[in-house]
């Protein structure tokens, strides 16, 4: 059964790609032209409007801007993944989990990709440090755990609480803010640093910058405390799916 539902993923984010893709003149390459965009405007009010654009910070900018990307839009999709499936789950039985995940696996393929925007760009510069790049893809994963975890959740808490979508939003907004993107949090005194710590965001984009911009390797104390704190939502999430998972298509109207 696992691996229906699996085929059943790759299925359908390879079909909502695909369809996506279609609609755009450029196809695929706005994938990657979306988040150059996203660069260039806040290039232009950091680096030119508040004066902030020393030597690689568009390095600096991009690692923070991509990885933000890929967690706030799977986030921001995912909320109402369940709501605008009512009319298929109210016919058929399908595990309501799978929704979330169709849209975080769909946000990964597009994370892969503007990857290739990420690497020129730091290739460009002349900033690409890969002395630790095995590291990559563990600090890659557990930010792929906490998407899910958090994506999970907010698809089965959205349709029980009505209200939480305009406060998740409002709360990403927020997050982009305090997550170390456009600035560095090491340039804060304590107690400031240790508050923002406790982003996981904050630490995942520190520990990106470190790997590539810096060479060195990530404060571990402070990513497996990303890693413990998304299994815990992810189990939480898990557990929530498993309660409502058949009530889900009689709540929602």
């Amino acid at each position: 059964m696992l691996k229906h539902y699996i085929n059943l993923i790759r299925v359908r984010v390879a079909t909502d790609l695909k369809a996506e893709a279609s609609g755009y003149f450029l196809g695929l390459a706005w994938w990657i032209l979306e988040p150059a965009l996203y660069l260039v405007a806040f290039y232009c009010v950091f680096a030119l409007g508040f004066r902030r654009g020393d030597e690689g910070f568009v390095s600096f900018l991009l690692i923070g801007l991509v990885h933000w990307k890929w967690f706030a839009s799977s986030i921001a999709n995912s909320t109402t993944s369940i709501l605008q499936a009512k009319n298929l789950i109210q016919q058929i039985y399908l595990p309501k989990i799978l929704f979330p995940l169709f849209v975080v696996a769909g946000n990964t393929v597009k994370y892969f990709v503007t990857l290739i925007l990420l690497f020129s760009v730091l290739l460009w510069q002349h900033s690409l440090h890969l002395q630790y790049w095995y590291v990559l893809p563990l600090i890659m994963l557990i930010q792929l755990i906490l998407i899910t975890a958090c994506a999970t959740l907010a698809a089965v808490l959205v349709p029980l609480l009505g209200d939480l979508k305009p406060i998740i939003d409002n709360g990403l907004l927020l997050g982009m803010l305090i997550s170390g993107i456009f600035f560095d949090i090491g340039d804060f005194a304590e107690p400031a640093r240790t508050y923002f710590n406790l982003n996981p965001m904050a630490v995942l984009i520190g520990a990106y910058r470190t790997l590539l911009l810096e060479g060195e390797l990530p404060a571990w104390g402070s990513v497996f405390y990303v890693l413990g704190l998304s299994l815990g939502l992810l189990y939480l999430s898990i557990a929530l799916h498993r309660h409502y998972d058949r009530r889900l298509p009689k709540l929602i109207v």
